[in-house]
């Protein structure tokens, strides 16, 4: 199992998210943004108290690395979209 891609990711008063068919729209105070996943591969999870998760529908090594990668820029959208971005 990937270490990071087991992490929830906690979703912000302010950040809204909706999943489109093979899209998920993140929208906060800094702007909008699309995430394009795979729904073949993955599986997207949004919790009543505002946690989101993704998970693999199958498992081998090559998912394991790109389930962490996805984990990880999702992650950082929701940052980005909340906070914004240093400089």
């Amino acid at each position: 199992m990937s270490k990071i891609g087991k992490k929830k990711i906690l979703i912000p008063k302010e950040v809204n998210l909706s999943i489109n068919s093979d899209s998920l729209d993140i929208k906060g105070p800094y702007g909008n943004k699309k995430f394009n996943l795979d729904t073949k591969l993955f599986e997207i999870n949004i919790s009543e108290i505002k946690e989101l998760s993704i998970k693999p529908k199958k498992m081998n090594d090559d998912i394991k690395k790109v389930w962490g990668m996805n984990r990880s820029i999702l992650n950082n959208t929701v940052i980005g979209v909340h906070k914004g971005y240093e400089k």
